[in-house]
């Protein structure tokens, strides 16, 4: 009999844990979406990404990222990684800089949705260019690509993990962005 209540307890137990803890479809769990974004829950840390494949409508258009920038990055801070994601102040909410664009990204309530807002007008733009070292440096807004609609895209996240975070959203277009954890 006790057996029998013990591996009910253990059956109980596991299917709680693992109902709690959601997967993603290409993997990662939901529980480790903060840590696995940013690095660590706070606003000093931040996690360094690099974009690995950009697609629209299933079409590779990760050269369309930053199809300009010859020279390399002048912002240091951008100089081997193309998406910095910083903790913000709660577990759902984060700071996500590109060279050119910044927003406030957040999390849905089950964590399988993120939504980018701009933090400002200019970074609504579809692209943003500047002349550095008299060279013109461009950038495509990947968070914000459909600047025209009224609301954001609603990304879905299908793998996050320490190393990957890979999203995809549908608008008038369909996106998908995977980007890769940049090493110090």
């Amino acid at each position: 009999m006790k057996k029998q209540l013990f591996k009910l307890f253990l059956i109980a137990v596991s299917l709680t844990m693992m109902s709690n803890c959601k997967k993603y479809p290409k993997g990662g769990f939901s529980n480790k979406a903060y840590k696995n974004l940013s690095g660590e829950f706070g606003v000093y840390f931040n996690k360094a990404w690099k974009v690995k494949t950009y697609r629209i409508n299933g079409v590779d258009s990760t050269s369309s990222f930053k199809p300009t920038n010859i020279s390399g990055s002048v912002n240091s801070e951008f100089n081997k990684n193309d998406v910095l994601i910083r903790g913000g102040r709660s577990k759902n909410e984060f700071f996500v800089s590109t060279e050119y664009f910044k927003f406030k990204a957040k999390l849905n309530d089950d964590k399988t949705q993120i939504l980018f807002d701009p933090s400002g007008e200019d970074f609504k733009l579809p692209v943003r260019c500047d002349t550095k070292s008299s060279i013109k440096e461009c950038e495509k807004n990947i968070f914000y690509p459909e600047s025209w609609r009224k609301e954001n895209l609603k990304w879905k996240i299908l793998q996050l993990t320490k190393d990957y975070f890979w999203i995809t959203a549908r608008g008038n277009f369909s996106y998908e962005i995977l980007l890769t954890y940049v090493e110090d």
